[in-house]
């Protein structure tokens, strides 16, 4: 293998195993073609270069993303503007178009102010202004796309190798749900990225103990949470790897968690100082009480996971009772008022249902974990989803079991999964949500295909 191979010790530790081939924390790694080579020259080994392979791993990498952009560009123009904005959230324009005409980050009238974190419609509004929202933003949110399959090549060359990094950048680049989906007026493809940028930049600094890249980690992450609030778990579940899995000194181990949190901190305590002056209260958005309250509330699952879960909140308000509906005309001038209302609501529902809770929350889990599209499209469109994604979810399992006695290395996957696990049981997860999980997922499903177990001796 190439100095590449991040997974287990370093080469020069058991340079007679490398030489002969060997299983090492569950992965064969075979002697290179040819005469046996010292520990000394597999470290030596150029950077980037896959065995057998001439052309320059990096520059494969570059092919694919350009072709990666080019695929979400030309499936966009294909379908039209028309098909842009009938199938995006419409919300977003809206709070771009009023942040242009001087009316900052709020609805019309100056309402809700706070209802949405402010990175993608900050990345939306040059567009708009320019009135070039068609193809401009297409253009960008596509290079944004190309710039995903990079990552996906940066990780798994430095988790794993040269070769599982492009068989991982190739599975990105041909993922179809993004080819249709990276180009939409929504916030996806932009938290796709600044989640697999902190995540490389994270495991980077593992491998170095640079703090700066902590640091660059802390300030992606932060920026991820300001794209989509439901990110917000991921912090506390990232801090815990780094204080438990970085190694060395407890003092180091701070040391790095303060690098990765600070960041967040600025970021987002700067937006919800922001909102503390527009809305009254430093809170990160005004809809998590809402989103907490239709996920766990009666109709819940009243449509989800084969529709919308928009169609269950209509349900939610409609379903208010006469006191409900009082209760909530009482605090309907203050929108932090109402999100806090609905957030108690919320509460008691759980705390009235406790196993109804969890039985639900096991079923929104499932409907990520078994690879079912949701909201539903036609019958061959989900069967289709289910055959390539459900085959991933378990070369990544299996891949993340084969790998587990570097733990220390992959507990940041393991910790991104669970963040993500604790918010769908909470909240939801349409396939939408799940996104950002999916360069991780293709990443390790090729250390699955590209490091089989050695074959039992005879």
């Amino acid at each position: 293998m190439t100095s590449g191979h991040r997974t287990g010790s370093a080469a020069g530790d058991r340079p007679a195993a490398l030489a002969a081939g060997t299983m090492e924390g569950g992965v064969y790694l075979p002697r290179p073609a040819g005469a046996a080579r010292s520990a000394q020259s597999v470290t030596a080994a150029p950077a980037g270069v896959i065995p057998g392979i001439r052309a320059d791993g990096a520059s494969l990498a570059l092919w694919m993303a350009a072709a990666a952009m080019l695929g979400r560009f030309v499936v966009r123009i294909r379908a039209g503007e028309s098909d842009m904005l009938a199938n995006g959230y419409s919300i977003y324009l809206e709070l771009a178009r009023n942040l242009i005409g001087g009316h900052g980050l709020c609805l019309a009238g100056g309402q809700a102010c706070a209802l949405r974190v402010p990175l993608y419609p900050l990345f939306v509004a040059p567009w708009l202004a320019s009135d070039w929202l068609y193809p401009g933003l297409v253009i960008a949110q596509a290079a944004v796309g190309g710039a995903l399959v990079w990552l996906a090549w940066r990780i798994g060359r430095e988790v794993f190798d040269e070769r599982t990094g492009l068989v991982g950048a190739a599975l990105t680049a041909l993922n179809p749900y993004a080819l249709i989906h990276d180009t939409s007026v929504q916030d996806t493809v932009l938290v796709n990225a600044l989640m697999a940028l902190a995540a490389y930049s994270l495991w980077r600094a593992h491998r170095t103990s640079a703090a700066r890249l902590y640091l660059a980690g802390g300030v992606s992450l932060g920026l991820a949470i300001l794209t989509t609030a439901r990110l917000t778990l991921v912090v506390p579940a990232v801090l815990a790897w780094a204080v438990v899995a970085t190694g060395g000194a407890w003092r180091e181990r701070l040391r790095r968690a303060a690098c990765i949190g600070l960041p967040v901190a600025l970021l987002v305590g700067g937006w919800t100082l922001r909102n503390w002056h527009a809305v009254g209260a430093p809170v990160l958005t005004t809809e998590a009480g809402e989103s907490l309250w239709v996920a766990n509330n009666q109709w819940a699952m009243a449509h989800f996971p084969k529709e919308s879960i928009d169609l269950s909140l209509a349900d939610s308000y409609a379903g208010m009772t006469p006191a409900e509906q009082a209760a909530f005309g009482r605090v309907s001038g203050s929108e932090v008022a109402r999100d806090r209302l609905l957030r108690d609501w919320a509460v008691a529902d759980i705390a009235a249902h406790p196993i109804l809770t969890l039985a639900n929350a096991a079923r929104k889990v499932w409907v990520s974990a078994s690879a079912e599209l949701s909201p539903a499209r036609g019958p061959w469109t989900q069967w289709g989803y289910r055959l390539l994604f459900l085959p991933i979810h378990l070369l990544a399992a299996l891949a993340f079991w084969r790998f587990r006695a570097q733990w220390r290395t992959h507990l940041l996957f393991g910790a991104l999964l669970a963040s993500f696990v604790v918010t769908t049981g909470l909240f939801w997860a349409h396939t939408s949500h799940k996104s950002y999980l999916d360069a991780f997922l293709f990443v390790y499903a090729a250390a699955a295909l590209c490091h089989p177990p050695a074959r039992a001796a005879s």
